[in-house]
């Protein structure tokens, strides 16, 4: 073991180890929730497979770490990973694998996939009902384009870095085959690609875990309350009474943001009701922003006393606000190559906006 280390460290691989007892490990899983998840990637490269096999049925969620508990555990996980990594997926030189939409994200539902229905895989999403086809496919691209990313940093710097900053850029959309075009850098167009990637994935990432939370943590009993005739909230969450309300109904793609808003004890859209916000959003086009329903619905988005910000980045979420407003989707991951801003051009808009709300509200400037 020594030297197989000492071989390791040789050729400048960094190795997080240890030397336990079955026992220990144990011990370790049951205080940090970290230790059990490492655990449940454990693979063998020498030595007894019932060894292992051992292993994973006594750190298991039949012996600790149950799927609620765990599930649990990793969503305050995640919400202080993202807290120390900026909250948003639009800094301009983010941490590839832990910012918003990064590739821990990823890991994460795979790791509650595989210990609360034993999936392998994330292809397993799709057999579950998390995913489609469709939406598979995507996932599976833009994380192999993270991984590219990921590791031409490594080969760049010759050691483990998952720091996009502004240096490596270059390089990277040098490599990546960009090149500088009138009015466009080579490097906003990566950067671009890679905002636009972020971001749907940072959507992904929320819908899919928004399924695993009623799924896992939901109650059996459904509590339902009608809004109107194309909403309801179902245990606290906003969901469309029929799946064809936004076609036949293209405003209420707006009414959404309206109706959270209005709603503050609502929690936030179910999983299902964003997949048809998603599908729908091809309805959003120049008939749609000359309706005057739907122009009505974003002009009382904007009136309300509280929550316009709010709602303004849920829209940027789930692509209702590139898609009504074109100006703004032309802008949506771009970036300004320099080290004065600190956020995408859509980022630092939005910014922008809840600053200007701030003038207008109390000295703590409270939900805007």
């Amino acid at each position: 073991f020594r030297e197989f280390l000492t071989a390791l460290w040789d050729i400048r691989l960094e190795v997080g180890h240890s030397a336990r007892c079955l026992k220990e490990c144990v011990q370790e899983a049951r205080k940090d929730i970290t230790v059990a998840t490492n655990l449940m990637e454990a693979r063998l490269i020498a030595g007894p497979q019932n060894l292992l096999d051992q292993l994973l049925k006594l750190t298991g969620p039949n012996k600790l770490w149950p799927s609620e508990k765990f599930f649990s555990a990793k969503l305050t996980e995640q919400r202080e990973r993202h807290e120390r990594f900026g909250d948003s997926a639009y800094l301009l030189e983010p941490n590839i694998k832990e910012s918003p939409g990064g590739l821990r994200d990823l890991q994460m539902i795979g790791w509650v996939v595989k210990r609360h229905y034993g999936a392998t895989n994330l292809h397993e999403l799709v057999g579950h009902g998390f995913l489609d086809q469709q939406e598979y496919d995507y996932l599976v691209e833009s994380q192999e384009f993270l991984w590219q990313i990921r590791n031409g940093l490594h080969l760049i710097t010759k050691h483990k870095e998952d720091q996009l900053f502004f240096e490596y850029q270059r390089v990277l959309a040098a490599k990546f085959g960009y090149r500088d075009e009138s009015g466009s850098l080579a490097v906003e167009q990566f950067m671009n690609r890679y905002f636009r990637v972020v971001q749907e994935l940072h959507r992904f990432s929320e819908m899919v875990l928004q399924s695993f939370q009623e799924e896992i943590l939901g109650t059996k009993k459904s509590v339902v309350r009608p809004i109107n005739s194309r909403f309801q909230t179902r245990n606290g969450y906003l969901e469309a009474t029929r799946e064809n309300v936004f076609s036949r109904y293209p405003f209420a793609l707006l009414e959404v943001f309206l109706i959270i808003q209005n709603n503050p004890s609502i929690q936030g859209v179910r999983a299902a009701t964003t997949r048809l916000i998603r599908k729908n959003l091809r309805r959003i086009d120049e008939k749609f922003r000359q309706d005057i329903r739907a122009t009505s619905l974003f002009m009382e988005i904007l009136r309300q006393p509280s929550g316009i910000s709010h709602e303004l980045r849920r829209m940027h979420r789930y692509g209702v606000l590139a898609r009504y407003l074109p100006e703004f989707g032309e802008v949506v991951g771009q970036m300004q190559h320099d080290l004065f801003h600190i956020y995408t051009v859509d980022e630092h808009s939005l910014w922008v906006v809840r600053n200007i709300r701030c003038f207008s509200s109390p000295p703590w400037c409270g939900d805007t």
